[in-house]
Parts: structure tokens; C-alpha cells; sequence
């Protein structure tokens, strides 16, 4: 079954992951949802997926492919914690850094050049604790928090799937099981 081999799951891993980042960079360029420096951190976590992902499927062995699913699930843990982190920031329950503040825009004595040089900073930064979108009261940070957590409990387990086999016939010709 061609379906449940290790490098499909990998191409499967990269393709989610693509998705979830289109879907970010349509929110930003249709919809004018400019991201927060957390949000581009989470963008920043899928790329690191999905080569990690379309690496594992490069390689030969399945033992290397099922590595790189289990580097895969650790990827999308990480990205669940910065998630997870601008949910806590949106809430008011964490405060953010002070790169997350945005830049307070004081026209007031400004010269023409100043209020021009304010402006194309200001559009490049947004506040990390204002909500851009959400949906049934759950932010778009948050919907991501869900959706890594259970891509990372999915990889884990597909990726302990694969490996059972490797370690039931190591075992078998009384050697001990070193992974993939």
C-alpha cells in the first residue's frame, strides 16, 4: 500500500504544512491581515517542516524517512509552543516583548521626512496582543495551536508505526532496537 509508506507521509507532512502557510499569506495579502512578529515566527516553523519534510523524502532509507517524521512531529511541537505563546499574549494573560508592541506613531513636531520614516516602520510591525480575525472566539493563533498539536501527535504516531517493525525484527535476530 503506497499510501502508508514513510516518504508518502513525509510528501503528506510538507503538503499540510504548505497549506497552513498559503493559507497565513492569503490572510495577509487578500484579506490585509498583516501578521505580528510571533505570526511570522510560526510561518517561519512550517518552512523549517516542510524542508525538513521534503528532505526525509529525498532520502533512501525508510529508517532515515521515519527519522525525519519523528524531526518532522518535534517541528510542529515547537510551532504548537509559539502558538500556544501568542494565544497566552492575545488573551493579556502573558505580556508581550518589546518587539511585539508595535510602534506608537507621535506625529506631533515631526517633520515631513520623520512622520514618512514613522510610517514605513509602522507598517511593517503590529502588536502581538490585538486579535486580527477570529472565528467562534478562537484566533487564528489559536486555531494554529490546535492544528500543530494534533500534526505533532500524528507524526509521533505514524512515525512509531513505522518503527515498530524495524524493532520487532531487530529483536527477532537478538539485536537491540537503536532506532531508525
Amino acid at each position: 500500500m503506497t499510501f502508508f509508506k514513510p516518504r508518502f507521509i513525509l510528501l503528506a507532512i510538507a503538503l499540510l504544512s504548505a497549506g497552513s502557510l498559503g493559507a497565513a499569506y492569503i490572510g495577509e495579502y487578500f484579506f490585509a491581515l498583516k501578521p505580528c512578529i510571533i505570526c511570522l515566527y510560526q510561518r517561519y516553523a512550517y518552512m523549517a517542516t516542510i524542508a525538513v519534510a521534503l528532505m526525509g523524502a529525498c532520502l533512501p532509507q525508510p529508517r532515515q524517512q521515519i527519522s525525519m517524521i519523528f524531526t518532522s512531529g518535534a517541528l510542529f511541537f515547537v510551532n504548537f509552543g509559539i502558538a500556544t505563546y501568542q494565544v497566552l499574549v492575545e488573551k493579556k494573560i502573558l505580556t508581550p516583548p518589546g518587539v511585539c508592541k508595535g510602534i506608537e506613531i507621535d506625529t506631533l513636531n515631526q517633520t515631513f521626512a520623520q512622520f514618512k520614516a514613522t510610517l514605513s516602520q509602522a507598517g511593517n510591525t503590529i502588536p502581538c496582543d490585538i486579535i486580527a480575525w477570529d472565528l467562534f472566539g478562537i484566533s487564528m493563533a489559536g486555531y494554529n495551536a490546535l492544528f500543530t498539536l494534533l500534526s505533532a501527535f500524528a507524526c509521533l504516531t505514524m512515525a512509531m508505526l513505522f518503527y515498530a517493525p524495524f524493532c520487532k525484527n531487530n529483536r527477532k535476530h537478538g539485536n537491540h532496537c537503536h532506532g531508525p
